[in-house]
């Protein structure tokens, strides 16, 4: 699986939020998105989804454009919206889309225990935490075994322990599934991504974490510098 982002641009409601936006995502290849509120994250990740489509360039997905069925059929996601039934368990929830899915029934076992929500998995949705329906979510978008996996800041609202299960997961698909996550914890992308893409409308950096930031002054200082803050 290859994920490529060619010269992408795309204005909504009149405002530019992606100009000329290059990228791309190798097969097992985990990547971090990085940026400032409103430079345009969610917007690639839609894009590349093929909930919306590009003004100019093309989002190709192994050689197909992002908005044809079978690449689709490829990409498993977690965005804002978790789609997740509140009055079901976790279990059920994860169940229910399995059989929607029409995929193995092992899945289910399989990505909760992932996740770390064992103990979890017969409490109903409505009583999790944050955190805790972030992780289902990310479960759910597993379930299909994507060979690429699209994350919208999957760590907002986790807990420490949450924040190891999750980095725990994301390390036990590295060479496995594409995976592209956007973040604004600089560290946890910094030290878990393999390449990290520092995008404000345009994309300011594309380069391996050790490129980017060698350690020998503050991160977020770095960081500033890049974006001009």
């Amino acid at each position: 699986m290859q994920l490529e982002v060619k010269s992408v641009s795309k204005s909504l409601r009149g405002v530019h939020a992606l100009e000329k936006v290059s990228c791309c995502v190798e097969q097992g290849e985990v990547v971090g998105l990085v940026g400032p509120n409103g430079a345009g994250k969610t917007t690639l990740l839609r894009l590349i989804l093929g909930l919306l489509s590009p003004d100019e360039g093309k989002v190709i997905i192994d050689g197909r454009p992002a908005e044809d069925a079978l690449s689709r059929r490829r990409v498993g996601y977690c965005l804002d919206n978790d789609g997740l039934y509140p009055a079901l368990t976790g279990s059920q929830n994860l169940v229910f889309f399995q059989k929607a899915l029409g995929v193995d029934a092992g899945r289910v076992d399989e990505m909760i225990e992932l996740l770390g929500l064992s103990d979890v998995s017969n409490v109903p949705v409505s009583a999790y935490s944050k955190g805790m329906r972030r992780r289902l979510a990310v479960a759910r978008s597993m379930l299909s075994s994507p060979a690429l996996l699209l994350l919208d800041e999957p760590f907002a609202g986790l807990d420490p322990s949450g924040q190891r299960h999750l980095i725990s997961f994301l390390e036990e698909l590295r060479g496995q599934v594409g995976v592209l996550f956007s973040s604004h914890d600089l560290h946890i992308v910094f030290a878990h991504a393999q390449r990290v893409v520092g995008l404000k409308k345009v994309v300011v950096f594309d380069a391996a974490p050790g490129q980017f930031w060698d350690g020998s002054e503050d991160l977020l200082e770095r960081y500033s510098e890049a974006f001009d803050e």
